[in-house]
């Protein structure tokens, strides 16, 4: 199985979805499910076996999102399906190729501040709700974030555990709902 996942942010950036994106990178990867990502960073962290095509933030708009596109269309022939963070900035490329290469999509609404300014401005939501009414699937489970490591505090196994049990599940039921959207 080959998974495209699209993402507006990227490791080593740290607000979300950055982290989730690269943890769910590593356990596809994991599980020898061919992962690329498309992301908008300037030096994304690399994870072995994982293809990452980085897109220049700092590229003006329409070129940035122009380059997203040409790289969505070209890589979506190579995936069986899309799994694509919400934000305008990768659901705009997203409906435009959706619309050519006909391949199903999974969009997962983690993203809370990007949601609420799409309710904020009309363009936006149009894009948002047009996107999300042409996915295969809306996915708002999100995993537990990873126990913080801080100086003279100790981490319980029990945390621990809870977080890698709960990506376990999550990623087990992402690859089932990809395997039911191919």
């Amino acid at each position: 199985m080959k998974i495209l996942l699209l993402t507006p942010l990227y490791p080593p950036e740290i607000s979300e979805p950055a982290p989730y994106i690269k943890k769910l990178a590593e356990l596809l990867n994991e599980k020898n499910i061919n992962t690329t990502i498309i992301t908008y960073s300037l030096i994304p962290e690399k994870i072995t076996g994982v293809k990452i095509i980085s897109i220049n933030k700092h590229l003006p708009l329409l070129l940035r999102l122009s380059l997203f596109t040409i790289k969505l269309f070209f890589e979506s022939f190579k995936t069986d399906i899309i799994y694509s963070q919400n934000g305008a900035s990768v659901e705009l490329p997203l409906l435009i190729i959706s619309k050519f290469t006909r391949k199903p999509y999974i969009i997962r609404k983690g993203d809370a501040l990007a949601y609420e300014k799409a309710s904020q401005n009309r363009y936006i939501k149009n894009i948002q709700r047009l996107t999300f009414g042409n996915a295969y699937k809306i996915i708002k489970e999100t995993p537990l974030k990873k126990p913080e490591l801080t100086p003279f505090k100790e981490v319980s196994l029990e945390d621990h555990s809870r977080y890698k049990n709960s990506w376990e599940n999550h990623s087990g039921m992402l690859i089932e709902t990809f395997k039911n959207a191919k």
